[in-house]
């Protein structure tokens, strides 16, 4: 009869240490599942963001403007051969900076008009351009 009980125990042990470790295995997977997830999630946003930087870049005008999307909003501010953007996300109040080069053409584009002689009133052409 001792013997039985020291058995009884014996199994009710082992079981109760295989629950434990079991529970600890699935929480530390558990972890692991969310904080992928967080990690996509941060990545989508940045993506987000710095495409909306990109198209800033190639839109931007000469100093300072503001550029709405549908997912957020985008300050820039031109610099003589770069552009300082700020990006607020809507949904998620997500804030991103960015300082990018400016592109070769509206550089070179700055630099003609520069050099062109402006008699105080400006051509079609130039007035299409902008």
């Amino acid at each position: 009869m001792l013997l039985r009980k020291k058995v009884k125990a014996g199994v009710l042990l082992y079981s109760l240490l295989m629950a434990s470790i079991f529970t600890l295995v699935l929480q530390v997977y558990l972890f692991r599942v969310v904080e992928t997830h967080r990690i996509h999630q941060e990545n989508c946003y940045a993506n987000q963001a710095y495409l909306m930087a990109n198209l800033v870049v190639k839109n931007a005008r000469k100093g300072s403007g503001q550029m709405v999307f549908n997912t957020g909003i985008a300050n820039y501010q031109v610099n003589e051969s770069k552009v300082a953007i700020d990006i607020s996300l809507d949904k998620n109040h997500r804030e991103f900076h960015y300082n990018l080069p400016l592109l070769k053409e509206k550089i070179q584009q700055s630099e003609d008009k520069k050099d062109q002689p402006n008699d105080g009133h400006v051509s079609e052409k130039n007035q299409a351009s902008e």
